[in-house]
């Protein structure tokens, strides 16, 4: 399973990955970005989470890093992308982060892929790795024009839904059994490589609020 979530900046795509965490029962790990916020109320910047979330328990922020600050006369040199500085260390840790939730197997979380995180060559690698691999994939993407999250998009097995202020509620309740469907597929055929033929036939009784999700 390779889920990518996307739409516009406050749409609620993190929200949305939390809640289909809510009603997982297996592992779940990788990296979110969330945003600081200064004295002000203002953003001035982000962070890196390292997540963890053992099966049936809470997510667990295991290590964290400044992504990215705003810039300002007197900051810090460092790449800029937009009006940010990036600290490249943050994205060591989130490959670190994606590389040990692959090994560690259940699912991996990606939150977000966006224009800071894709100035990282070795994030785009680890995004890549983690597309190629058996791992299942939960993934916030921007909406950018950037031709590797075009590629991202249209790679097979990859599936791609919108979320918007209008159909979130909607997408909680309906994709939350559709994850917890896929991932116990991809289980059972990497235990029992025999079964995948069954694949296509079980994805069928999979539904996602009362309608069928497209197959491929």
């Amino acid at each position: 399973m390779k889920l990518l979530l996307t739409g516009a900046p406050r749409s609620g795509k993190s929200t949305l990955v939390r809640r289909l965490l809510e009603g997982f029962a297996g592992n779940a790990g990788g990296m979110m970005a969330t945003e600081l916020l200064g004295s002000d109320g203002r953003r001035c910047g982000f962070e890196v989470q390292v997540v963890w979330r053992p099966a049936g328990g809470a997510l667990q922020v295991m290590e964290r890093a400044v992504l990215a600050e705003a810039a300002a006369d007197g900051a810090a040199a460092g790449p800029r992308v937009g009006r940010y500085i990036l600290r490249p260390e943050a994205l060591t840790l989130a490959v670190k982060a994606l590389d040990a939730a692959m090994h560690e197997g259940g699912l991996v979380i990606i939150d977000e892929i966006g224009s800071l995180q894709l100035a990282s060559p070795a994030f785009r690698d680890a995004v890549m790795r983690c597309l190629d691999g058996p791992c299942d994939l939960l993934a916030t993407v921007a909406q950018t024009q950037d031709p590797f999250v075009g590629a991202m998009k249209g790679r097979p097995g990859v599936r791609v839904v919108e979320v918007t202020r209008q159909n979130r509620e909607h997408l909680a309740a309906g994709l939350r059994a559709w994850v917890s469907g896929e991932h116990r597929i991809s289980q059972a055929c990497q235990a029992r490589p025999g079964v995948c033929f069954r694949r296509q036939v079980l994805r069928r009784r999979i539904r996602l609020c009362g309608t069928r999700l497209p197959l491929a």
